[in-house]
């Protein structure tokens, strides 16, 4: 039998949407009730407050949906429900009421999820990242209207999938706290291997208390500055990514931000590594990669570039030395001098190479680096994982709230 085609209706004549209040500092309390901003939509528990008398359209209960209108684009912008206390609602995210009892709040959620994308397509907004849209427009798209029963059913096999999502992404963030953990106790010398030790005192270095046993080395006399320019006409611009390492520009942007002369750019060749002097997300006092993805590639000259020269150094474990930002401490005394600039870090090549690096024998630091880099396969192994769960998910989506794919009350799946 073939099943009746689901009808649509215009979102505004489903929805209400509240525009939140456009609170001033001045209003703002340690005490009363939070306001809900985007930074709180993305996990943020940081918190101003609310004491005086606010429209009630505006207050906002647990399990309320609601519609980021402006935000960064894959991240804020979009449904999101609010899953703390009562509150009260800033500007820049609707508050979404259902006009009556004809939809699913989960499957609401998800019809509103799957618009989101074709939304964004016509929004505006000052960057490529950012995006603003007008409730105006918004209200015209339509919403498939399937019988109350199948929402449910549709909501519920999602829900499934959220559920594998979010348990993945828990394993993930428990697997990574381990590995802090772990980096932390063997790259201080706090955990060592027996047959490594022979000294079992500590010295004060720069970077902290270390073993005895290791050695200190001017940084400079480990690695050598790579002053190598783009005379090949390599098209391949890297960017420091705190995530993924250095990554091609145009993978990373989905457009290249470079300038059009490329013949003065550093060209980086793989195993080498460059330091980003621009304070990032994760990194204050800027990150170091290692080239790990592409035979070579160009970096502007803000980077400063290296590669390892000593015999008794490992790339591997210099890698994790570098993630578990051992350098901050003497990076922090550097740019306390300099001071900083839009994000961009007043440290010198000279500064840069003088601080100082401990280091444990080659074969420690091959262990090391092996049991860290396990570390980092399984965390990788786990992120495939969620990768294809979230894929899934989205073609079930796309199957699920298109009527392409449809159940019924009787738990079958079948096409429409």
């Amino acid at each position: 039998m073939k099943l009746q085609k689901w009808p649509s209706r215009r979102l505004g004549d489903v929805v209400e949407l509240v525009n939140g209040r456009g609170f001033k500092p001045t209003e703002w309390s340690r005490t009363g009730l939070p306001i809900i901003r985007i930074q709180n939509l993305n996990g943020n528990t940081e918190f101003n407050y609310f004491e005086g008398e606010y429209n009630p359209k505006i207050e906002v209960n647990h399990g309320d949906l609601l519609f980021a209108w402006s935000g960064s684009r894959g991240v804020s912008f979009g449904p999101h429900f609010w899953w703390g206390q009562k509150a009260v609602l800033n500007y820049h995210t609707w508050k979404v009421v259902p006009r009556d009892d004809s939809y699913d709040r989960h499957f609401l959620f998800a019809a509103l999820k799957q618009l989101t994308a074709q939304i964004e397509s016509k929004t505006h907004g000052f960057k490529t990242s950012f995006v603003h849209a007008q409730k105006c427009e918004v209200e015209e798209y339509k919403l498939p209207l399937p019988h109350l029963s199948e929402q449910k059913k549709i909501a519920a096999i999602l829900s499934t999938w959220d559920r594998g999502i979010e348990s993945t992404e828990k394993l993930i963030a428990a697997m990574q706290k381990r590995k802090q953990a772990l980096m932390q106790q063997l790259l201080t010398g706090k955990v060592r291997f027996k047959e490594f030790v022979k000294a079992k005192s500590r010295q004060s270095t720069p970077l902290g208390d270390m073993p005895s046993d290791w050695k200190m080395f001017r940084f400079g006399k480990i690695v050598e500055k790579i002053k190598r320019k783009n005379t090949v006409g390599e098209e391949h611009v890297l960017t420091a990514s705190g995530e993924f390492g250095l990554v091609d520009q145009r993978e990373f942007f989905n457009r290249s931000v470079a300038g059009a002369n490329l013949a003065s750019y550093y060209l980086l060749k793989r195993g080498e590594f460059a330091y980003n002097r621009s304070s990032m997300k994760g990194y204050p006092f800027g990150a170091i990669k290692r080239l790990n993805l592409y035979p070579q590639g160009v970096l502007s000259t803000l980077y400063i570039c290296f590669g390892i020269t000593h015999e008794s150094c490992d790339s591997n474990y210099l890698c994790h030395f570098f993630e578990a930002r051992l350098l901050d401490k003497q990076l922090r005394g550097v740019t306390q001098v300099g001071g900083r600039a839009h994000g961009l870090l007043n440290i010198t090549d000279s500064d840069f190479y003088s601080m100082k690096i401990v280091l444990p024998s080659f074969e420690e630091q091959q262990r090391i680096a092996a049991i860290l880099d396990t570390q980092n396969i399984e965390i990788e192994h786990l992120r495939k994982k969620l990768d294809h769960l979230r894929e899934q998910k989205k073609g079930l989506m796309q199957q699920l709230l298109t009527g392409k794919v449809r159940v019924n009350t009787d738990q079958e799946t079948v096409k429409g």
